[in-house]
């Protein structure tokens, strides 16, 4: 597999031409990380977000804020994105979602989607995004180009089982445990004999070990104990030191990450939603997954920020 960053090019002379669109032949998966970052934010990192695609089919699997500009930057125009999946509503993995659905009907390069957009997600999706979608009626009220076709949203909710199926493409969402917080999923992605796996945010559980067997890219959340102690001294007695303490009861370690991915036989570990938020620097990438490798012996990613696997 081939990790690279995905360089933003300068579009002239109107800001936001796409000069690099991201297109998949058949038979091939392009995955690239939007939002690497968490709740706090953080100068280098946007809010969980990634986007898959499989041939001619796009994927976004959550919306923090960022996804928009993020999706852009890695050449993908929100209308070629029909399916949206959530793995949880957490404000970090959500905030995007007006954003999104707003600048989805917009034509631009390419043409405006042609079908309701296909929101998945966990049981609650309906009671927190429809509230959010209905904030938009106004405006799209003043936009007469704008038909019911661009602006409903068909919504599927489900805890776990087989939530789509089309085109060589099966998804299963399964449950995960991110402690005080329920209904929270996670996604395996099957094309063609090649799995992804989407942890969303959890603790180390049954349903992330059973179904991340054989994945060929799991992509998870983690922590790192030493560098939430540092930043614990950092932030001294404050709310915020309490806060990133407390991260721990419902994330998974960099070491159980490693764990969990030699015990399901992953080939390829990507590491994302990073706590706390490291700068992209290989030398503090290096220290954040210090000791890893002696656990799992594959490839390990510490996602950043348009990181594309291909």
């Amino acid at each position: 597999m081939r990790v690279e960053t995905i360089r933003v090019k300068k579009s002239k002379p109107v800001d936001g031409l796409i000069s690099n669109p991201l297109k998949c032949r058949k038979g091939e998966l392009k995955l690239v990380l939007l939002g690497t970052g968490n709740p706090f934010g953080g100068f280098y990192r946007t809010r969980p977000a990634s986007i898959l695609v499989a041939g001619s089919h796009y994927f976004l699997i959550d919306c923090g804020s960022g996804a928009v500009q993020r999706l852009l930057q890695a050449g993908v125009f929100p209308s070629q994105v029909n399916h949206l999946f959530f793995t949880h509503h957490h404000a970090d993995h959500n905030a995007g979602f007006i954003d999104f659905v707003y600048t989805s009907c917009f034509p631009r390069e390419v043409p405006r989607r042609e079908q309701k957009l296909m929101v998945l997600g966990p049981t609650n999706t309906v009671q927190v995004l429809t509230k959010m979608r209905d904030s938009l009626d106004y405006d799209f009220s003043t936009r007469p180009s704008f038909t019911p076709e661009v602006t409903e949203i068909e919504y599927k909710q489900s805890n776990g089982g087989l939530v789509y199926q089309q085109d060589d493409v099966k998804v299963f969402a399964f449950e995960v445990d991110h402690g005080n917080y329920s209904p929270a999923v996670g996604y395996r992605f099957e094309y063609l004999g090649k799995v992804v796996v989407f942890s969303g945010d959890t603790r180390p559980c049954e349903g992330i070990r059973r179904y991340s067997k054989g994945a060929h890219i799991l992509v998870h959340e983690s922590y790192n104990p030493q560098f939430v102690k540092l930043a614990g001294s950092i932030y001294g007695n404050s709310d915020t030191a309490v806060i990133i303490n407390n991260a721990q009861k419902k994330h998974t370690s960099v070491q159980e990450v490693a764990q969990l991915a030699a015990q399901c036989q992953v080939n390829h570990l990507v590491l994302t939603h990073h706590i706390p938020s490291i700068t992209p620097a290989r030398e503090v990438e290096r220290e954040y997954i210090k000791g890893m490798k002696k656990i799992f012996k594959g490839p390990i990613t510490v996602g950043r920020d348009l990181t594309l696997i291909s």
